[in-house]
Parts: structure tokens; C-alpha cells; sequence
């Protein structure tokens, strides 16, 4: 969701100066942070909960929505939506990221290690083709999710709403010039 609130940005600051060109990569949050640490990435888009106080940052206005991804088959693909005890006996693939875990187990009002984990991720990409295959359905963010468009998979919010924020982070005295430089200021401007 955040990254769709960045696009039309993008899209019309590249307007204003065409030469400019954006180069995307992705990654875990720990990976981005150490991109940014060496200056190889003038910015990093970050889920939170995550420390960025060695960062300067933008908030991004829109939250991102935790559900479940799973096949449009499911037994559970039926719900308006995914509640705790719905989630406690099926097999769940989850994020890595031990702060979003903490998030995510505080949800569900109990650890990690009393459910059916069936595996972690730290890109969400490559696991649509698990839950494709049955194995097991993904917590996850509706944003991550929201691009597949496959009639196979479905992706289900949960109840009541777990949401999260993204921030826009850079590295702290980094330097306001060029391309990067002004793409901050214009943003600042649209926000």
C-alpha cells in the first residue's frame, strides 16, 4: 500500500525532470537498513515495527492491513475475514522478523511456537507458490499481496484489525542534493 502511495509520486516527479530514473530493490528490512548504512540506497521503504533511530524518515500516510493469504479453495476463503481461533490449527507461514513475530503473537494472544509454523519468509514473493500448493496459508500485508492477481489465491484481513506503518527512511545528515535530493523535497511537498 505504501509502495502504491509512492508510485503516482514518482510517476509525476519523473514528469517534471524525465531524466531521472528509479532503480527498485528488494529485501528483508535488516538487508535495506544495511544498504542504506553504506550508502549504496538513498532510501528505504520499511514495515514497522522497526528501529530507525539512526534514520531520518517519512511516515507514510496509508497503513498496511495483516491478513491471510491462502488458496481461493480454503475452507476459511469463504470468511469476510480471519480471526484468531481460526488461525491457531491450520498450517501458517509467517515473516522472519522478529519484532513483526512480537506484533503478530500479541494478536493472537499467544507464541508462535503453539501454532502449526510451517515456515518463515523475509519476501513474500516466493511463497505464493506454497500456499498455491495447499501446504499452508500466509500471514501477511494486503500491500504485499494485492499485485498477484491470481483466482487461485485470496487474500483474507484480519479481524479485529492488525495494521502497520511503513516510513520512507534515509540516512541521518545524508546530504540534500541531486536527484535524490530533490526527489525528498518534492515528497515532502506532496505529503
Amino acid at each position: 500500500i505504501a509502495t502504491q502511495y509512492l508510485l503516482p509520486v514518482m510517476q509525476s516527479f519523473r514528469e517534471k525532470y524525465p531524466k531521472v530514473q528509479f532503480q527498485f530493490y528488494t529485501n528483508s528490512a535488516e538487508y535495506v537498513k544495511e544498504r542504506l548504512d553504506q550508502g549504496l540506497l538513498d532510501f528505504g521503504l520499511l514495515l514497522e515495527p522497526i528501529d530507525i533511530t539512526k534514520y531520518d524518515y517519512l511516515r507514510m500516510p496509508s497503513k498496511e492491513k495483516w491478513g491471510l493469504l491462502l488458496r481461493a479453495d480454503h475452507p476459511l476463503a469463504k470468511n469476510e475475514y480471519i480471526t484468531r481461533d481460526d488461525v491457531r490449527s491450520i498450517p501458517l507461514i509467517t515473516t522472519d522478523r522478529l519484532s513483526v513475530q512480537n506484533e503478530l503473537e500479541h494478536w493472537l494472544g499467544r507464541p508462535f511456537s503453539e501454532l502449526d509454523l510451517f515456515a518463515t519468509y523475509n519476501i513474500i514473493t516466493n511463497v505464493a507458490m506454497l500456499v498455491n500448493s495447499g501446504a499452508a496459508s500466509a500471514l501477511t500485508i494486503e500491500g504485499a499481496v494485492n499485485l498477484f492477481g491470481s483466482d487461485k489465491l485470496i487474500f483474507k484481513p484480519l479481524f479485529p484489525e492488525l495494521s502497520m506503518t511503513s516510513v520512507l527512511a534515509w540516512k541521518k545528515f545524508q546530504p540534500s542534493f541531486g536527484a535524490s535530493g530533490k526527489f525528498l523535497e518534492y515528497l515532502k511537498s506532496m505529503l
